[in-house]
């Protein structure tokens, strides 16, 4: 498939068909017409020179072809009003379908209807990664010519098909006519052939060719392009429509240079009048057409197939481009090789351009072997346009004066040429609202190599929209002119503008011109017009505008040529007015005269600066002649707030009569400027109704005199000086005005206080220190003398505000001073310190007058009174602090105590005191502690007194009495208050400490003594008491008299045994509080046969145990009891050994004391033997009596079993039973 590359914007690749295409028919034309797009309004036949060297072009690939044999609409999506897009067989270009413009409610092959506009989209598709590419199409086209119906292909790549906007599509091309019958076609389908040439095959849009408003290429490396076909009818005359078919999407990449001067050219790029040059002629044609060769550089490939060379590029304008070229598979070839293709050409206006050319102008291409062959310019000039006097002329897009790609010397213009008399002269440059164009006035030009570098004169102060010219003195000035204008933006829109030769419209004469009733007219397109004026040297002269009539706003300004410069600048002027509308309905002066420095000719301007926008009649005022004066300069002095009155003089100088004006400037804020007539009283009024105070009708060479009356405020100082301007100025010559100066000083006024009288109570010894204001009510600044007085021998000194550092003298004059004090109520502190003597008694006064004296007036002074008090000072002692006593539970301790009253007068001390414990007392005694403390003042207090001042001291006794239950270590604090009858509020205090002391007693009782028989046990109750005054653990111990007895400790029901609770092994009573009784129960427990007559012998009957408490804090505190236990026997008896060979001892026990009978039988009841008959006992006890087993006789008895029979008599009377036993004798 060959392929042509088509595109819209710049499409000269259809320019050699011009010729082919037809005419627009006019409507209900029923021929078809054949019409191809031309958006370039020059066509010529140029060159175009390409030398190919080693640049070769790999596409990527089809992205999308499409047959439409397919699934239909598939990914396609359509818009229809009227009939649409859709599949048929009427006809295909290659198998059986195509897609039919009006199928979708109709069949080919139609007619399609009117009113008809259809769309077939497709995308998007990526073009991210790639530079270029093409569709290519096939269609078969029969429509109404003359662009009244059309088919169309365009490229969008920001398309939304949720929201379709179709101006969005950048169109390849458009087809309207009879495109059957044209040479190539294959039944009426577009081929492609290389012989024929490119212009009439297959539909090829080069993607990278498709630009948006701002000349930005919109789809090369965008991820979503779109691509869409339309086809549109009118109100009538159909026809059978268009048919699509094998549609192909291809991207690539190109390599490219462009930087090499074919052999034979003098540069790369060749501007000429005509084509084919190979060199750059001497002149070029300013305002004709520029045709411009180019040409590139390749080398070739052996390969001459699958290479495939590409070319594209843009060319700038003073850095606008204006023309891009894209060409694909080029021919190969050996060597070097040159085809005549499109070149373009452009309008240049004249003056300086420069021509760029840019290869791979997008700059995306990424595999270049070097990007800075890319571009390459030059700048020349072209012949100059001539400017006709009067004639304003508009151009569009003044030329960018410089380029960011190349160095240029000189500025770009567009260049024009003038011719002027020997007058005043003006260029007038009106810049677009969008843009700030600038003017310069040349003086050469020679041809296309050299001009418009020598600049006379640069007007670059106007903005966008506004008015730059420049003023040439044609009486002065010589040599030929070159106006250039220029951008001087870097950035900026393609406007117009206008330039505007104006050789002075007329010359100017004293009072109004033209004169009256003619005006001056200003057309909408003028920029602006000069004037000439004679003036003579030192005369002033004033100069006006008046807009009468129209919409424009003009502006007026006066040049002068006098300093040698014979071309001056918009701002370089002698003055200016501006913003002269018929809005102001009034006469607009330059704001000064303007006296010449030499007799001769002054230019004068009058620029337009709506331009373009409306046309309006002005006036220009001048006048010379008129002279006033106003005098003499004055100065006078007053007070605040009095007027002071000046009487000037107006004297008319020159040659018109006229009312004066009379008007003042500069009066300062809050000063008051009020004029009279000459008698000073009567208010000067306005005589001619302009609302200004006025002297009417000064005769030329008289003189008036009036008044202007200067009133301070009351705040003035020295320092002020108010300057008022008087101006006399003539009310018919507002421009002729002269000025009187009168300054007005201020008398310097003193006025000073010090302030305020007081009044302070001090102690002796201390320091009065007293703050004092000095305001100075006076008008000026004021060093205030600071001196002082007083009625005692006390020492004053005075001091600065921070009262630490003495008063200073300021002003050198030998007293001390508080500074410099700003007038109207300035303020400066200071400091008087009274010093008391430590001796001065209660009631002493000093008075000090504290005398502030101005500086400025010596006769001016204030003072302050300042009065020191000596108060009653209380100063009482009570000593000493804290003394501290132990004392017993019920005692009482004695504290002497001394009371000091060092105050400055006598007084009596009331003494109290407050203890702190409950139960405690305390008493005040005399310092004989005998004698209680008496009430001498009778208020109800005992009291000390009355005590000498300075140290007057008396003694006191405070008896502290302890309650009787006070434990140990309790602390009494009792506070002594000794406090002055002179003021209860000052006193003083002694705290008295009287601590109990330990005291520790313990008292075991009772003792006792218990009997008891064997086999019991003795148990005695025993209390120990705490006498002490702190709580005790008394350990209990005890010691028996015999040995085998037991001893236990019970609690007071003696059912518990006492335990060791701390740890010493030692039963204990834990806590026995002061003052307590436990009770505890001892048990006494004898050995197992004590008191029995049987076993061993124990004869013991009484045992003494002692009981020991002890404390566990003091071991010497204890106490004992003594517990006597009495182990009474049974009354029983019996013998032993029994049996026994011969002797035997009878053992019985007493159970108290008695008398006893033992008596031995036979088992018949003889006598044996009486061992004893009532025999006495003095105790109960047990008791042994032996028997020799002998009768009375005292014969052995014989062997035998012998009875023996015991009595007692108790001493109590008791009678015991009588006790027989046997007892065996073995002999």
């Amino acid at each position: 498939m060959k392929r042509l590359t088509f595109f819209l914007i710049f499409s000269i690749l259809f320019l050699s068909f011009a010729s082919q295409a037809f005419s627009k028919g006019e409507k209900g034309t029923t021929k078809p017409e054949v019409t191809i797009e031309k958006p370039a309004a020059e066509r010529p036949a140029v060159r175009f020179i390409i030398i190919s060297k080693d640049e070769k072009y790999e596409p990527l690939g089809p992205i999308y072809v499409e047959s439409f044999e397919g699934a239909w609409p598939g990914a396609w999506m359509r818009w229809i009003t009227g009939d649409g897009w859709d599949r048929t067989s009427y006809r295909s270009w290659d198998g059986i379908y195509s897609i039919y413009c009006a199928e979708f409610f109709g069949n080919a092959p139609g007619p399609y209807p009117v009113n008809m506009e259809t769309w077939m989209v497709w995308g998007p598709f990526d073009m991210s990664s790639c530079y270029g590419g093409w569709v290519d199409v096939h269609h078969w086209t029969l429509t109404e010519g003359g662009w009244w119906d059309y088919f169309g292909c365009g490229i969008a790549p920001t398309f939304n098909p949720a929201s379709p906007d179709w101006t969005q599509f950048n169109y390849g091309f458009w087809m309207t006519g009879d495109w059957q019958g044209q040479p190539g076609s294959i039944n009426g389908w577009r081929t492609f052939s290389q012989d024929t040439g490119p212009f009439y095959g297959d539909l090829g849009i080069d993607l990278s060719a498709m630009f948006g408003p701002a000349g930005n290429i919109r789809v090369s490396y965008d991820p979503n392009v779109w691509i869409g076909f339309t086809f549109y009818s009118d109100i009538i005359n159909t026809y059978e429509g268009t048919y699509i078919d094998s549609l192909t999407i291809i991207i690539g990449n190109p390599n490219l240079r462009g930087d090499t001067i074919p052999s034979g050219w003098s540069h790369p790029l060749i501007p000429s009048g005509t084509t084919g040059g190979t060199s750059v002629p001497a002149t070029l044609p300013g305002g004709g057409t520029t045709y411009i060769d180019h040409a590139i550089l390749s080398d070739p490939e052996t390969d001459f197939i699958t290479i495939r060379d590409t070319y594209f590029e843009a060319i700038y304008r003073d850095n606008v481009q204006f023309y891009t070229y894209t060409m694909n598979n080029l021919p190969h070839f050996a060597g070097d090789w040159r085809n005549t293709l499109d070149n373009p050409s452009t309008a240049i206006r004249g003056g300086r351009h420069t021509l760029k050319h840019f290869v791979d102008y997008t700059d995306v291409i990424p595999t270049e072997t070097s990007e800075t062959d890319n571009i390459w310019g030059y700048q020349w000039v072209w012949s100059p346009l001539a400017l006709t006097e009067e004639t304003p002329v508009s151009y569009f897009q003044a030329p960018r004066k410089d380029d960011p790609d190349i160095s240029l010397t000189y500025y770009n213009c567009d260049g024009f040429s003038i011719n002027k008399d020997n007058k005043w002269g003006v260029v007038g440059l009106k810049s677009p609202s969008t843009d700030n164009y600038d003017l310069r006035l040349y003086s050469d030009y020679s041809g296309s190599s050299s001009g418009f570098s020598a600049v006379l004169e640069s007007s670059e102060n106007a903005t966008n929209g506004s008015i730059d010219f420049i003023m040439v003195d044609g009486h002065n000035a010589s040599g030929a002119m070159y106006p250039g204008v220029y951008d001087a933006a870097t950035t900026g829109t393609a406007s117009g503008y206008y330039i505007h030769w104006c050789d002075s419209d007329d010359s100017l004469h004293m009072g109004w011109n033209p004169t009256l009733p003619a005006t001056y007219m200003m057309n909408g397109t003028d920029v602006a017009h000069s004037y000439e004026v004679y003036m003579q040297a030192g005369i002033p002269y004033e100069v006006g505008l008046w807009c009468v009539s129209g919409t424009v706003n003009l502006g007026l300004a006066l040049y002068s040529s006098a300093d040698g410069d014979y071309y001056k600048e918009r701002g370089a002027w002698f003055d200016f007015v501006d913003d002269v509308s018929r809005t102001t309905d009034t006469l607009k002066y330059l704001s000064s005269l303007f006296t010449p420095p030499v007799s001769g000719y002054y230019g004068i301007v009058v620029w337009n600066n709506t331009c373009g926008s409306g046309n309006g009649e002005f006036r220009i005022w001048i006048n010379g002649g008129g002279a006033l004066e106003v005098f003499p300069d004055q100065d006078g002095w007053t007070d605040p707030a009095v007027p002071y009155q000046y009487t000037l003089t107006i004297a008319n100088t020159g040659v018109y009569e006229d009312v004066v004006d009379i008007t003042t400037l500069g009066t300062t804020p809050g000063w008051t400027c009020t004029l009279y007539d000459s008698t000073g009283t009567n208010p000067l009024i306005d005589h001619n109704g302009n609302g200004i105070p006025d002297v009417d009708s000064v005769m030329a060479g008289d003189s008036v005199n009036f008044v202007v009356e200067i009133t301070p405020p009351v705040t003035a100082t020295p320092a002020d000086i108010d300057t008022t301007i008087a101006f006399g100025t003539f009310t018919n010559l507002p421009s002729v005005y002269d000025s009187a100066i009168v300054r007005t000083h201020i008398n310097a006024v003193a006025s000073i206080i010090v302030d305020p009288d007081q009044e302070q109570w001090v102690n002796p010894g201390d320091v009065a220190t007293y703050l004092l204001t000095v305001t100075n009510n006076g008008n000026d600044t004021d060093v205030v003398d600071i001196t002082e007085f007083n009625t005692t021998t006390w020492t004053v000194e005075l001091f600065g505000p921070d009262s630490v550092t003495p008063l200073p003298d300021t002003d050198g004059d030998g007293t001390p001073d508080v500074g410099a004090i700003p007038p109207f109520g300035g303020t400066s502190i200071f400091v008087v310190k009274v010093t008391t003597p430590p001796t001065a008694p209660a009631g002493a006064v000093d008075t000090t007058t504290a005398t502030g004296t101005s500086s400025i007036d010596t006769l001016v002074s204030d003072n302050a009174t300042l009065i020191t008090h000596i108060n009653s000072i209380e100063s009482i002692i009570i000593a000493p602090d804290t003394l501290s006593q132990l004392i017993i539970p019920g005692g009482s301790v004695d504290y002497l105590l001394y009371v000091i009253n060092n105050g400055n007068a006598a007084d009596v001390v009331d003494i109290t005191t407050q203890n702190t414990l409950t139960g405690w007392t305390a008493e005040l005694f005399k310092k004989d502690s005998v004698t209680p403390l008496p009430d001498t003042d009778f208020d109800g207090i005992p009291d000390v007194g009355p005590l000498a001042s300075f140290g007057g001291t008396d003694s006191i006794i405070v008896r502290i009495n302890a309650p009787i239950d006070a434990y140990a270590g309790e602390t009494d604090s009792t506070i002594v208050h000794a406090t002055s009858s002179n003021n209860t509020v000052v006193s003083d205090t002694a705290p008295l400490l009287t601590v109990i002391n330990l005291i520790q007693e313990l008292i075991l009782e009772p003792d006792s003594s218990i009997t008891i028989q064997p086999g019991q046990f003795a148990q005695y109750d025993v209390r120990v008491i705490n006498n002490g005054n702190i709580t005790e653990l008394v350990d209990l111990t005890f010691e028996n008299s015999v040995a085998g007895w037991s001893t236990e400790f019970y609690d007071q029901n003696g059912q518990n045994e006492l335990t060791d609770h701390n740890g010493n092994t030692t039963p204990d009573i834990e806590e026995v509080m002061p003052g307590d009784t436990v009770n505890f129960t001892v048990r006494i427990t004898p050995p197992l046969n004590a008191g029995t007559i049987t076993g061993t012998i124990d004869t013991t009957s009484l045992l003494r145990t002692i009981v020991k408490g002890t404390s566990d804090r003091d071991t010497t505190v204890s106490d004992t009891v003594v517990l006597e236990t009495k182990l009474v026997p049974e009354f029983d008896i019996h013998n032993y050994p029994n049996p026994s060979r011969g002797a035997t001892n009878f053992i019985f026990g007493l159970p108290e004391p008695g008398t006893a009978t033992l008596m031995i039988y036979t088992r018949n009841g003889e006598l044996v033997k009486e061992l004893f008959s009532n025999r006495s006992y003095s105790r109960a006890s047990v008791y042994t009596v032996p028997w020799d087993a002998k009768n009375e006789e005292n014969n052995k008895v014989a062997t035998g079993i012998y009875l023996y029979i015991f009595n007692f008599t108790g001493e109590s009377g008791k009678e015991y039973k009588r006790i027989i036993k046997k007892a065996a004798i073995v002999q």
